[in-house]
């Protein structure tokens, strides 16, 4: 579980609005986002693996959260993820998850992906 503060949770949420709202230059996104991401996560080898392969970009039409160096965000790869049927483990980890709610569950961070994306 995270061990995120009152003021951890608001900082990511505002680099995340950020991102989502502003036109800034980019490198200055992606440095607040890092920053943010593990102040609220803290700093575990998972977190921090994470930190490095995310950044704020241009990829097709839209600016968003993206892998580094790839013309593909977040959001390209939730579309593709929706399609995809409960994974053994999830079922096995939540026996009472049913198909359906998988699905609702991917939709859900699919818009949350595309929540943080603007046109560009």
């Amino acid at each position: 579980t995270m061990n995120a503060t009152a003021s951890t949770r608001n900082q990511f949420i505002s680099a995340l609005t950020r991102v989502a709202q502003s036109g800034e230059n980019p490198k200055s996104l992606t440095a607040e986002l890092r920053m943010a991401l593990l102040a609220f996560a803290s700093e575990t080898p998972d977190n921090l693996a994470c930190a490095e392969k995310i950044e704020v970009g241009v990829a097709g039409e839209a600016t968003g959260i993206k892998l580094v160096g790839q013309d593909r965000l977040m959001s390209d790869i939730a579309y593709h993820v929706e399609d995809l049927p409960m994974p053994a483990a999830v079922k096995e980890a939540l026996p009472d998850m049913s198909e359906s709610d998988w699905d609702s569950y991917t939709r859900f961070m699919t818009l949350v992906c595309c929540l943080l994306e603007k046109d560009s």
